[in-house]
């Protein structure tokens, strides 16, 4: 009776640990040079005309990444910043990354009730691969 219950609980267990998804990558890469970053195929890369801004994102279903800014690092923004905040239904995530003569701040956004399988799915990985110069 004893293994029964073992095997029955084990194998709820397992059915309750998420799938993970296979996200294939592509990298976008700074025209001037300044940054580079993994983004999942099939999501648009949108620069936004006249400011240091690119929109990355699925076609349908309200995920962002916001580059917000690229600007020259000086020695004067921390090396990574890391900030959650919830407002509403919606969950965002910014991060500040900077490099030795550049600092790049990217803005993720989702719904609260999706964000933290999108930031394990998405977000995070796309975090670890950002190199800036």
């Amino acid at each position: 009776m004893r293994k029964l219950a073992f095997a029955f609980i084990v194998t709820l267990l397992i059915a309750m640990i998420p799938q993970v998804q296979a996200v294939n990558w592509e990298t976008y890469k700074d025209p001037k040079g300044k940054f580079s970053m993994k983004y999942p195929a099939g999501w648009e890369q949108i620069d936004i005309p006249n400011t240091k801004q690119v929109l990355f994102g699925p076609k349908s279903n309200g995920l962002s990444c916001l580059i917000l800014t690229i600007v020259k690092s000086g020695g004067t923004i921390e090396k990574f910043v890391d900030a959650t905040r919830a407002s509403g239904d919606t969950t965002s995530r910014t991060v500040s990354i900077a490099g030795s003569e550049w600092a790049v701040t990217i803005t993720f956004t989702a719904s609260s009730s999706d964000f933290d399988s999108v930031n394990n799915t998405y977000f995070d990985p796309m975090i670890k691969s950002v190199k800036v110069k």
